[in-house]
């Protein structure tokens, strides 16, 4: 089977579809040549509507709406098994060449002929389906999107971040570039009240996905993330600014439930570490900042495709 599937992002992949059919019918029918065209566009009377045609007969197009596009692949699924099926029920009660038969040769007792009944000749209907080229790839999709942020250990108290950032998705991968900024978060020193550090982090981060619950419409991302912390001191005779690096490293579920004119929201758990920073002392109090070596941040946001 030779399945030219173009759908949307949120919907199963191909290589979910030919599952379900070989699931369906066995490897030995599911690798018959038969070309299945199957598109899957948003809009309609529903989410979502499917136009699927088997062979290459324009007559066997078929238009399937619905609002789920995982229901719109297993019907493909069903549909092109029970294809995969007929045919063979028909292939088998085909009726087969008869053999050659010889009679004697001239000179022979009976003075016949010999006689080599020709096959028969095979009808457009039972003709092999011409074979098609390489499936189209599946259309790539770009979009932007912003985020608020909730992290607990990467600064001195729990903080809220807000930032925005690009995607790029081909079939069930992804990639995101995003930017996220931390506004103040004040670290206090533990034996002079009243004195501390306030920290600012400003980050960029490159995260990676791969869907692992099509219907669902799950991702498992790992983030990758770099920035700059500041501190400035407060409390103290002489307060100064200072820089640090940061790098930290995520693991985390991606979910993105629904889709709204255009727009679909998203929410993102993720547990990560700190790789490399900065801590924070002052003179004369010692240490007032460092990290947690377990972070834990969660996020919601809303994101668009552009094209």
């Amino acid at each position: 089977m030779l399945l030219d599937w173009i759908a949307p992002p949120e919907c199963p992949a191909e290589q979910a579809v030919v599952a379900q059919v070989t699931t369906m019918v066995g490897e030995s029918l599911a690798a018959e040549p038969l070309v299945v065209h199957a598109r899957i566009d948003r809009g309609g009377a529903r989410a979502f509507q499917l136009h699927l045609r088997i062979g290459e007969e324009e007559e066997s197009l078929r238009t399937l709406e619905s609002d789920d596009c995982a229901e719109l692949a297993q019907a493909t699924a069903l549909i092109v098994s029970l294809d995969l099926q007929s045919r063979a029920k028909a292939a088998a009660e085909r009726p087969k060449a008869p053999a050659a038969t010889e009679a004697p040769q001239e000179g022979s007792p009976s003075g016949d002929a010999t006689v080599t009944a020709p096959p028969p000749a095979r009808t457009p209907a039972e003709a092999p389906p011409a074979r098609a080229g390489a499936p189209a790839p599946r259309a790539a999709a770009v979009g932007v999107g912003a985020e608020l942020f909730a992290d607990a250990g990467s600064l001195a108290t729990t903080a809220w971040g807000s930032g925005v950032m690009a995607f790029f998705t081909q079939g069930p991968l992804r990639g995101e570039l995003g930017a996220t900024l931390w506004p103040r978060s004040r670290a206090l020193a533990s034996n002079h009240p009243g004195a501390g550090a306030s920290l600012y982090l400003r980050t960029i981060g490159l995260r990676g996905c791969v869907s692992v619950a099509p219907s669902l419409h799950v991702d498992a991302c790992i983030h990758a993330e770099g920035g700059s912390a500041r501190a400035t001191g407060f409390g103290i005779s002489r307060p100064t600014t200072s820089n640090g690096r940061w790098l930290a490293a995520f693991a985390g579920l991606t979910a993105r439930p629904v889709t709204w004119a255009e727009l679909t929201p998203r929410f993102t758990v993720e547990i990560g570490t700190p790789l490399h920073f900065a801590t924070v002392a002052i003179e004369g109090l010692g240490q007032v900042y460092a990290p947690s070596p377990v972070l834990l941040r969660v996020a919601a946001g809303l994101e668009t495709k552009l094209f």
